[in-house]
């Protein structure tokens, strides 16, 4: 999930799949799950110090379905970010199993540069 540019001012719109892993990889049904985008300064910044964070439930249809869905991140979200910081950022999916119990997983953390970009008037 991590091979996207994150350009200030930018939308991010990306592909997810989730699969089981096996050989071959099932999908799994996303249908109601949820996968939040953070992005923080520091690893220890509290949610509320994101410089942007974004949710997504997945809704219940075919894609879902065969574990796929689209993950949008407005250009509101990322306009007020600053050229050339580094920052730290994770992929997290919550849902809740056939017991009523909230899964958290962390699906992915990484870092990223803040590029610039040219055009602004939009």
């Amino acid at each position: 999930m991590e091979g996207f540019k994150l350009v200030r001012g930018d939308s991010i719109s990306l592909l997810v799949t989730f699969d089981d892993g096996g050989d071959p990889p099932q999908p799994i049904d996303i249908g109601g799950r949820t996968l939040t985008f953070t992005v923080k300064r520091d690893y220890d910044d509290p949610d509320s110090a994101a410089l942007v964070q974004v949710s997504v439930t997945f809704p219940a249809n075919a894609d879902s379905a065969g574990g796929k869905g689209w993950f949008f991140v407005p250009h509101t979200e990322t306009e007020d970010l600053t050229i050339g910081d580094e920052v730290v950022c994770d992929f997290q999916e919550t849902y809740t199993d056939s017991r009523g119990n909230l899964n958290v997983t962390t699906l992915e953390v990484f870092k990223k540069t803040v590029l610039p970009d040219v055009t602004r008037g939009v």
